[in-house]
């Protein structure tokens, strides 16, 4: 089991939890009886993770510094539950503030042990922010062939985009999200577009994809009802099936997709 672990009102960490299969804390795991937390120092909120076939496990999310800077931060624990020194600084890929990235939203692990993780991030702290796509090796450092020094940045529309998903189209990627156009006030709501970005495998736009390499759509009361999408499908001929979430004032929530052509 992973989730978050508090310690006292301000410092938040990553936790995980091993069973046996009688439904006890494994004594040999973490050499913690059966649970290992990892604190990167800060507060952490966790978005994703995964358990790797040998039985690693990664974790990716933010965390938070005392000036209220979002950072974004990915966790690899071994097949022991100890941080693994062989990925990032001592199991920890956890860059500055300063930089473009801000979180960590979901991810994927390619065969080759490299990591592809989407997030949200803008070119300065103060602008906008847009999609972010990160490429990680299997040693949890930036892949500098990736994009422009191992990540993109595609800002949707001015508001502040969010990324939901992350899937590929055989070697291309796929990042599904919202894209948001601020609005201003109640008779003049943000409006929120159904969004899908296809990148190339080495993370540039893929201007075959609806000209631009973005596919933008807009559902039900301008979007302002729009809530989290789903995890898209890509069908083998690589149309891609698109579903979100709508929630009304009533209490009433329903579900909008749509399908793109191949």
């Amino acid at each position: 089991i992973v989730g978050e672990s508090a310690s006292g009102t301000t410092n938040q960490n990553y936790a995980v939890m091993k069973f046996t299969t009688g439904g006890q804390l494994d004594p040999n795991y973490a050499g913690i009886a059966g649970f290992q937390v990892v604190d990167s120092g800060l507060n952490d909120v966790m978005s994703d993770a995964k358990l790797l076939s040998d039985g690693s496990i990664l974790m990716a999310g933010n965390s938070l510094d005392s000036a209220g800077n979002e950072r974004p931060l990915m966790i690899k624990l071994d097949a022991f539950g100890m941080p693994d020194n062989g990925f990032g600084s001592l199991g920890i890929y956890h860059p500055a503030a300063s930089t473009s990235q801000r979180a960590f939203k979901s991810f994927l692990v390619l065969s080759n042990g490299s990591v592809l993780v989407t997030g949200y991030g803008s070119p300065a702290l103060t602008t906008d922010v847009g999609f972010t796509l990160t490429k990680l090796d299997s040693g949890g450092f930036l892949d500098n062939t990736f994009g422009t020094s191992g990540q993109s940045i595609t800002n949707i529309f001015s508001g502040n985009d969010v990324p939901d998903n992350i899937v590929l189209d055989g070697t291309s990627i796929i990042v599904a999200g919202v894209g948001i156009i601020p609005g201003s006030g109640f008779l003049n709501p943000a409006k929120r577009y159904m969004t899908l970005v296809k990148y190339s495998a080495s993370g540039v736009l893929d201007t075959t994809f609806d000209g631009d390499g973005i596919k933008t759509s807009l559902f039900g009361n301008n979007g302002s009802s729009l809530g989290s999408t789903l995890k898209p499908h890509v069908f083998a001929n690589h149309a891609i099936l698109h579903m979100a979430w709508m929630g009304y004032s009533s209490g009433s929530n329903n579900i909008v997709m749509y399908k793109t052509l191949p």
